[in-house]
């Protein structure tokens, strides 16, 4: 589940900035979804802002993606690289995209076209 706070704190930021980014982190390994503002939280610095905000030591245990304020899921970070790829797994897409929706920042598919 993601933190109720976490939600509350990106739609607070998308309401302010309907142009900010959602950034966030997947812990394959603890099921664990955090989200941050790339403006409010990550200072700009996206993935890796909202792991150091987070106090995240050890980046390769997670992976990225984006949300956007219109409720488009973009599965792509560098935090993915360890996996192939830019783009999210779909393993962990899958695990991701659940939670999203459970939280009613995306919608349908979710993925952006």
């Amino acid at each position: 589940m993601i933190p109720p706070a976490d939600v509350a704190d990106l739609r607070a930021a998308f309401r302010a900035n309907p142009n900010d980014l959602g950034v966030g982190l997947y812990n394959p390994t603890t099921g664990e979804v955090r989200l941050g503002s790339f403006d409010a939280v990550t200072q700009g610095r996206g993935h890796d802002g909202l792991a150091d905000a987070l106090g995240i030591q050890d980046n390769t245990e997670w992976r990225g993606f984006l949300v956007t304020a219109g409720g488009q899921f973009i599965p792509v970070s560098h935090f993915n690289l360890p996996d192939g790829a830019l783009a999210l797994a779909p393993a962990h897409e899958a695990a991701v995209v659940p939670e999203l929706r459970q939280s009613s920042l995306i919608a349908g598919m979710g993925r952006r076209p």
